[in-house]
């Protein structure tokens, strides 16, 4: 029995599509990081502290340290997301000025 024909593949998406979608994305990632945050440190205080002492305060400290921690990690993969963003978005800028020149200049030896 043969296969039925397999769809076509999905074209790829245009550097404006993808840079479009990473603002989007940029947008809602302040969202996900801190309430990922939130959740992250209530499950390490109740489940992992507990393991470290039975002593209260120094669960909130272990606590308190690794919630600094994964916060300034989590700003530092914030920034990285908007200086990549950014960086594409230059990129993208230079080239259409590039292809806006070389279409003048073309246009120019034409005449």
């Amino acid at each position: 029995m043969t296969e039925p024909p397999k769809p076509p593949m999905p074209s790829l998406p245009t550097p404006e599509q993808s840079l479009e979608s990473q603002r989007q994305f940029v947008k809602i990632l302040p969202f996900i990081l801190g309430f990922g945050w939130i959740g992250f440190n209530i499950i390490f205080f109740f489940f992992v502290s507990t393991n470290f002492s039975e002593v209260i305060l120094i669960q909130i400290g272990i606590t308190t340290a690794v919630a600094i921690a994964t916060l300034v990690a989590d700003v530092v993969f914030y920034k990285y997301m908007i200086k990549n963003m950014e960086q594409m978005a230059q990129q993208l800028a230079s080239k259409t000025e590039v292809e806006s020149n070389q279409d003048q200049t073309e246009s120019w030896w034409a005449k």
